[in-house]
């Protein structure tokens, strides 16, 4: 059994959630420098500064949503999810040898193999996978296709893999 992810541990390491939460964040200095550069100059600033805070607003509900949503979903993964042995088949390297930020895991779970892009180790400040080496994927049973990396979340810490194949 894995143990429970916080949520803090799933928004420094989910990068869709942080992201989305940088992003918000930083929307609501357009608002702020509005309000303080021009507050009180003219009616029509005053608009301004309240269409821009109203958008932000309605912004960081929508994306605050979304994080949310992520959240449960990736605890939900963690709590009932099968960990099965994926292989990595893929790293940063484009095919004209560029740096790219995602690496592409294959695992199997009940007797399909499914592809995972995620984002690269190189990102988290760590060293990166090798072509073909072995890791630790979280499936949702439920949806085969959903599925995170335990090294991610939980570093090199081991689950114990199931046999994917009978799944």
């Amino acid at each position: 059994m894995t143990p429970q992810l916080s949520i803090g541990r799933i928004l420094r390491r989910d990068w869709p959630s942080f992201s989305m939460l940088v992003f918000t964040g930083l929307m609501w200095f357009v608002p702020a420098a509005l309000y303080l550069l021009g507050s009180g100059a003219n009616q029509r600033d005053n608009e301004l500064v309240a269409i821009f805070g109203i958008g932000t607003l309605v912004l960081t509900v929508a994306c605050g949503g979304i994080v949310l949503w992520r959240i449960r979903l990736i605890r939900r993964v963690f709590a009932r999810g099968v960990v099965v042995k994926g292989w990595v088949a893929h790293v940063g390297k484009d095919d004209g040898g560029e740096y790219t930020p995602q690496d592409k895991v294959v695992y199997r779970y009940g007797g399909r193999e499914y592809e995972l892009w995620t984002v690269n180790k190189r990102v988290l400040d760590r060293e990166n996978f090798a072509v073909g080496e072995a890791v630790e994927v979280m499936v949702d049973p439920d949806k085969p296709s959903r599925a995170f990396l335990c090294d991610h979340f939980f570093g090199k810490e081991s689950f114990g893999t199931t046999d994917s194949s009978s799944s």
